[in-house]
């Protein structure tokens, strides 16, 4: 689609000009005046009623934060939703692409807005910024440290690009016909709206996004917890098959259900609903799939909910890290680098929202731009996946492609340069500290663990790549009377209780 304005109307001589270009020089694809048409618009310039209506307004957009949810109500009741002209909401970059326009990233003081500061407000961080600000605070958590407040960001930015196409999928042609996400980029280095940032490196919501907008599609939709299968191709997809599970918080299967299936052309068809179970923990996960007759795997979708609990999806911190099994290899195809990564979970435990990334050799540098088929997913018990980075060969400038794995609850590498603590010997009770220095994390941040006596204590976000340093600190309390061990990756300590 082409637009001549978004906002204001065009000039009488620019507007036939760029007509008569577009309809000249390329005539496939459908073109209007303006997105500045509200329903109740009469003062139209004369020279765009030839190519009324437009179908298209930005009257009623949102550019902030919003209930996953809300979208979907939107979506059920306004009128004006048939192509909604744009909304948006921020796309947070990770702490790897803010340290290169946020000089003073690591030095914002402790306070209600850390770690936000002027540099964050010149950048983006606005009054459209301040609802996702505060609904990551409330949804998981005063931020720790700068890694922290981006992980939790990144869950927010996935809910809500999701949410977005899956709301207008949901009534396809029945009330929607499409959506303009605001917007693929910025004009400079920015907090806020993008789908990829400024060096190319694509954002959490641009995997989302892609996601929702596979051509065959299985989704949640959120107010009704109704399943429901999306097809936007011209040709119908009989003899379908749609599971849905619903894990507790550990993970283990509480429920689950199969049924056949089938979806007309270019249309949505509602399934069967996921119940609400009692008793699932603070937080529960749904996880879609679609099969053909074959049980060739078309479609999936993984959704993270929150439970009745107070925390809600604060207790995300909680889930016990995971070390995955990775491989990977490198192929020279043309003028291209195609990096094949395999990730499995070995274990009983989720492995939550994991990002790979392809470094210019080990600890180096990002390569990007970067294509990747997926990013960002989960993994649940003992599942494998297989996805792909496609590298311009030249952006490794000689490199050696290699991969990297973290995520949310990922034990990922890094190093433990120094430990320890602020007291030797404590009472039964007394409150201690155990400060570690961090060297070598994940590209974009490494949950820290702490160990008492072999088993975990507390984890805390950390980043330090090349020179640079973190101290960890974490906060300790030990009740039973003896010697302890304390680990924080190599390096140990001991603590006597008396």
């Amino acid at each position: 689609m082409y637009m001549a304005m978004n906002e204001e109307d065009t000039k009488e001589d620019v507007y036939e000009m760029w007509r008569r270009h577009i309809l000249s020089l390329d005539g496939t694809r459908f073109f209007i005046p303006s997105a500045y048409f509200p329903s109740n618009r009469t003062n139209v310039p004369p020279w765009f009623a030839k190519d009324l209506p437009t179908g298209m307004t930005d009257k009623g957009a949102s550019y902030s934060w919003a209930e996953p949810s809300a979208y979907f109500q939107w979506v059920r009741q306004s009128q004006n939703w048939m192509f909604m002209m744009e909304s948006g909401s921020a796309s947070l970059p990770p702490v790897s692409s803010l340290r290169r326009f946020i000089p003073d990233l690591f030095d914002a003081p402790p306070g209600p807005h850390f770690p936000l500061t002027r540099t964050w407000a010149h950048h983006g961080a606005n009054h459209y910024f301040k609802g996702y600000d505060a609904a990551l605070r409330r949804l998981h958590g005063e931020p720790e440290s700068v890694a922290d407040y981006c992980w939790k960001g990144h869950l927010v930015t996935a809910d809500q690009h999701r949410s977005m196409v899956e709301a207008v999928n949901h009534r396809l042609w029945d009330i929607t016909s499409g959506f303009t996400e605001w917007k693929i980029n910025a004009c400079e280095p920015s907090v806020q709206w993008q789908v990829f940032d400024w060096y190319l490196k694509p954002m959490v919501s641009w995997f989302y996004i892609k996601k929702a907008c596979e051509p065959l599609h299985v989704q949640l939709n959120l107010p009704d917890r109704r399943v429901s299968l999306i097809n936007t191709r011209q040709e119908p997809r009989p003899d379908l098959e749609v599971t849905a599970r619903l894990y507790d918080f550990q993970a283990n299967v509480r429920w689950e259900k199969t049924e056949k299936a089938g979806v007309p052309a270019n249309a949505y068809q509602e399934a069967f609903a996921v119940p609400s179970l009692p008793d699932l923990g603070p937080v529960s996960f749904v996880r879609l799939e679609l099969r053909d007759a074959r049980k060739t795997l078309l479609s999936d979708n993984f959704y993270w909910l929150a439970g009745r609990d107070a925390d809600g999806l604060k207790a995300l911190q909680k889930l016990p890290l995971v070390k995955l099994a990775t491989s990977s290899k490198a192929e020279v195809r043309g003028a291209d680098t195609v990096v094949t990564a395999s990730v499995s979970n070995p274990t009983d435990r989720l492995a939550f929202f994991i990002q790979l990334a392809v470094t210019k050799g080990p600890r180096g540098e990002e390569a990007l731009p970067v294509l990747w088929s997926d990013n960002y997913f989960s993994l649940l018990p003992h599942e494998s996946r297989e996805v792909t980075a496609r590298i311009a060969t030249a952006d490794l400038a000689g490199t050696a492609a290699t991969l990297e794995v973290g995520g949310w609850n990922i034990q990922s590498e890094y190093e433990c340069t120094s430990l320890a603590a602020s007291k030797a010997e404590v009472k039964p009770g007394e409150p201690l500290t155990v400060t570690a220095e961090i060297a070598n994390t994940f590209l974009d941040g490494s949950r820290v663990a702490l160990t008492v006596d072999g088993k975990p204590a507390a984890t805390r976000w950390a980043w330090a790549r090349a020179d640079k340093r973190d101290a960890v600190a974490f906060k300790l309390q030990l009740d039973e009377p003896g010697k302890h061990e304390i680990r924080v990756g190599n390096k140990t300590a001991n603590i006597v209780v008396r």
